[in-house]
């Protein structure tokens, strides 16, 4: 038990300080351990190695990694440990993974479930309970709930404003998302008033250049869009399109729906030239 909880916290370790393929060395180690021990899986420390690899793996890009917080999840079920901070956590991975294939309102379930447990422990005011926040805004989003976004959203930008986080680059991509949902409604004005503020932080934290800086800039062509501007869309569009070639995101989900913003800004800038 002490050897596989030694080999647990350093695999823990590991993860936070962006080793994840040593840190599954020495949680998989681990879970080797508590498999030659009868029911040593099956107690919430055993939930813990199972959320840990979890982590771990999807930071590694493997596709069982939800399997495996599945079954954590189903251990903290029966030992009636949800209501933790450990728990809150794995249901926020639960969360992030059913968002990451496909399915937010599984996904949405879960992140809920989080909030209820953080808010029961008396610890929402804090950096976690913010980005639960954030990804159950983003759940909502999926589904088309401008309002429940908005109010989750707003909720967080609240908090990072207390915390003192709302100048950073997460600040920059909450800000972005509440711009990408009022632009969902047409709420434009608010939409660019949004924008701004998260390009400013994204300037001055020298993030601009990045993938995250590129869906910035990828909201604020498609706002040009929407207020006919085709030529303005299509300038932002090439900037982020250079943002994403040089850091290799072209072909990624983001690059695809910036290839299609950037095709669209070409044909009504064709059709409509100034």
């Amino acid at each position: 038990e002490q050897a596989a909880q030694l080999r647990c916290a350093v695999g823990h370790l590991l993860l936070e300080i962006g080793r994840p393929t040593e840190s599954l060395s020495m949680l998989e180690h681990a879970y080797q351990i508590r498999l030659c021990t009868a029911g040593a899986l099956d107690v919430p420390a055993g939930a813990t190695l199972l959320w840990l690899m979890s982590w771990a793996k999807i930071e590694l890009g493997q596709q069982d990694a939800l399997e495996l917080a599945m079954e954590a999840y189903e251990i903290r079920k029966r030992t009636r440990s949800l209501c933790t901070p450990e728990g809150s956590k794995l249901l926020q991975l639960v969360g992030r993974l059913k968002c990451k294939f496909g399915d937010p309102g599984a996904a949405l379930d879960f992140l809920v479930e989080a909030l209820e447990s953080i808010k029961e422990l008396g610890a929402a005011a804090c950096l976690f309970g913010v980005e639960l926040l954030e990804q159950t805004g983003r759940a909502h989003a999926e589904l088309g709930h401008a309002a429940k976004a908005i109010s989750a959203f707003e909720e967080a930008r609240k908090q990072r404003k207390s915390l003192g986080t709302l100048g950073t680059p997460y600040g920059a991509s909450l800000l972005m998302n509440i711009a990408s949902v009022k632009l969902m409604i047409g709420e434009f004005s608010a939409s660019d008033e949004l924008c701004s503020e998260a390009y400013a932080i994204r300037e001055k934290t020298g993030t601009l250049a990045t993938p995250y800086g590129a869906n910035l800039l990828a909201v604020m062509a498609h706002l040009k869009l929407q207020l006919q501007e085709p030529a303005a869309a299509l300038a932002i569009c090439l900037r982020a399109r250079s943002i994403r070639k040089e850091t290799s995101t072209l072909e990624t989900k983001d690059g695809k729906w910036l290839d299609e913003l950037t095709r669209r800004a070409e044909s009504d800038l064709h059709f409509n030239p100034p």
